[in-house]
C-alpha cells in the first residue's frame, strides 16, 4: 500500500510541475488540498480523479483548458507516455539541427552572422524565397567596394530588422519553429510544450483574420467555434438567471397561496418575466470571397438559434434565393448547396438582392424582425443598395451587418459609409469578433 502511495505522490508532483510549466498558477496549499481530495474518490476511476483535482487547482477557463490537456497527455499507460516523449524528443533534436544548419548560409565575407536563437528560428521558418533574398543581401553587401570587416555589425543589424519585419508577416507559418532551440526535452518539458503549442494555435485561430484561415485549419476553426458557442450559451444562461431575480411580486397569487395561514405572507409568488423573442432573418452573401465567412456565421447561428422564434434564411450574390430554413451544422453540406445553386459564381449586387426581398409578398418581415446581413459590402450599384437598405430599416426591428473586412479598411469600400446610416455594421474579421457580434443578437 505504501508503495502505491509513493508512486501516486511522485506522479502528482510531476503533474503539478507540468501544469506550472504549461502556464497554470496555483499555490502549495492548493496542491495539498488536491492530494487530500483523492481520499474521497475511487482512485482507479480516472473521471473521478480528474474532477477532484480540477476542482482544487483550476481558477479560470484558460486553466481548465491547460489542466484537461495536460491530464489527458500525462495520465496514460507509462509505455504509451514514454513512446510519445521519446518520439517527440527525437523530432525536436532533428529540428534543432536543421535550424542551426539553415543559418550557416548567412555569411558576411565568409564569416557567419551572429544571431540569437529567436532570430535563427525565424529564419529557419521562412519561405525559401525570403531566405534567398536575405542571403543575396549579405552577399551583395559584403562584396561591395571598400567594404571592411567592421561593417559586419551593421549588416547584422539590418538582417535582424528584416527578420523582425518578416516575423509579423509570416506569424502563422513560424509557429512550427518558435521556441524549438530552447525546448526542454525532458518528459515534463515536452508535455508542457505540447499543451502550450495547442493553446497558442487555438488563440492564433481566434485572433487570425478569417480570410487567412486556410483549408487545413478549417476543422480546428469549427471545433473552436463549438467551444465559443458553448461559452456564449453558458454566459447567456447566467444572464437570464440573474435577471430572473428581479421579477415583480404577484399579489393575487401570493394572497391565494397564503390563505391557510390567515393571509400571513409566508410564501411570496412572483410574476414570470416575459422575454419576447425576435424573429431572425438571415441574408447571406455567398460570392466566392464570402463562402468561408458565411459558413462560419452559420455555425454560430446554429448554436444560438433557440434565442429566436423563427429563422428565415436567404442566400444572395446577384440575386436572392431561399435557403432551407434549417441552419446547416455541416460545412460541407452548406458548401454543396451553395455551389449547386444558380447564384454561385455570380457577382455581388446587394441592391438587386434586397429588392427581391422587399417586393416579394411571400417574404415576411415585420417590426419584430432582426435582419442580419452577412457581406463584405463590396457590391455593384451601391446607390440602389443604400436606398433599399433605408427602406428595409423602416420595416424591421433593426438591421445588423456582419462584415469580415477589418474596420480599418472600410474607408476603401464604396458606399459603405451610406450603408452605416441605416444599419449597425460590425467588424467580424476574426472569430473572436464574430462571437462578440453574435452576442449582440
Amino acid at each position: 500500500m505504501r508503495g502505491l502511495v509513493n508512486y501516486l505522490t511522485k506522479n502528482l508532483v510531476e503533474f503539478f510541475k507540468i501544469l506550472r510549466m504549461a502556464g497554470m498558477s496555483f499555490s502549495v496549499s492548493d496542491c495539498i488540498t488536491a492530494f487530500k481530495s483523492l481520499e474521497f474518490v475511487e482512485i482507479f476511476n480516472k473521471v473521478q480523479v480528474k474532477a477532484a483535482l480540477q476542482a482544487c487547482l483550476v481558477k479560470d477557463e484558460t486553466g481548465k483548458e491547460i489542466f484537461s490537456k495536460v491530464f489527458d497527455l500525462y495520465f496514460v499507460p507509462p509505455a504509451v507516455r514514454n513512446e510519445y516523449v521519446t518520439n517527440r524528443a527525437e523530432t525536436i533534436e532533428t529540428l534543432k539541427m536543421e535550424i542551426e544548419e539553415s543559418v550557416k548560409s548567412l555569411n558576411f565575407q565568409d564569416t557567419q552572422v551572429e544571431l540569437t536563437d529567436e532570430y535563427k528560428e525565424i529564419f529557419a521558418g521562412l519561405p525559401e524565397s525570403e531566405k534567398i533574398n536575405l542571403e543575396s543581401f549579405l552577399n551583395t553587401t559584403s562584396a561591395g567596394k571598400n567594404v571592411r570587416t567592421e561593417f559586419k555589425q551593421l549588416a547584422e543589424g539590418t538582417i535582424k530588422g528584416k527578420l523582425t519585419s518578416l516575423k509579423q508577416k509570416y506569424a502563422q507559418q513560424l509557429i512550427q519553429t518558435r521556441g524549438v532551440l530552447v525546448q526542454d526535452t525532458s518528459e515534463a518539458g515536452i508535455i508542457a510544450a505540447e499543451v502550450s503549442d495547442e493553446i497558442l494555435k487555438a488563440n492564433d485561430l481566434l485572433h487570425r483574420n478569417i480570410g487567412e484561415i486556410n483549408s487545413e485549419d478549417v476543422p480546428a476553426a469549427v471545433r473552436l467555434i463549438s467551444e465559443l458557442i458553448e461559452n456564449l450559451n453558458r454566459e447567456l444562461s447566467r444572464k437570464y438567471r440573474k435577471t430572473g431575480k428581479k421579477r415583480r411580486l404577484d399579489f393575487k397569487k401570493t394572497i391565494q397561496s397564503n390563505l391557510s395561514t390567515g393571509t400571513v405572507l409566508f410564501k411570496l409568488k412572483y410574476k414570470n418575466r416575459f422575454h419576447s423573442k425576435s424573429k431572425l432573418f438571415l441574408f447571406c452573401d455567398v460570392s466566392a470571397s464570402m463562402l468561408q465567412f458565411s459558413s462560419f456565421v452559420l455555425q454560430f447561428l446554429a448554436g444560438i438559434g433557440k434565442k429566436f422564434t423563427t429563422t428565415e434564411s436567404y442566400l444572395f450574390s446577384d440575386n436572392a434565393i431561399r435557403m432551407n430554413n434549417k441552419l446547416y451544422y455541416d460545412l460541407s453540406d452548406f458548401e454543396t448547396q451553395v455551389k449547386s445553386s444558380p447564384i454561385w459564381g455570380k457577382g455581388t449586387n446587394i441592391g438587386v438582392s434586397l429588392d427581391g426581398i422587399l417586393h416579394n409578398n411571400s417574404v415576411i418581415i415585420s417590426s419584430s424582425t432582426v435582419f442580419l446581413i452577412v457581406s463584405d459590402a463590396k457590391t455593384l450599384d451601391y446607390n440602389l443598395a443604400a436606398n433599399n437598405l433605408k427602406e428595409l430599416s423602416k420595416r424591421v426591428k433593426r438591421v445588423l451587418w456582419l462584415n469580415p473586412v477589418p474596420e480599418k479598411n472600410w474607408t476603401g469600400i464604396k458606399g459603405l459609409e451610406d450603408f452605416t446610416k441605416y444599419c449597425t455594421m460590425l467588424d467580424c474579421s476574426t472569430l473572436e469578433r464574430l462571437m462578440v457580434a453574435c452576442r449582440r443578437l
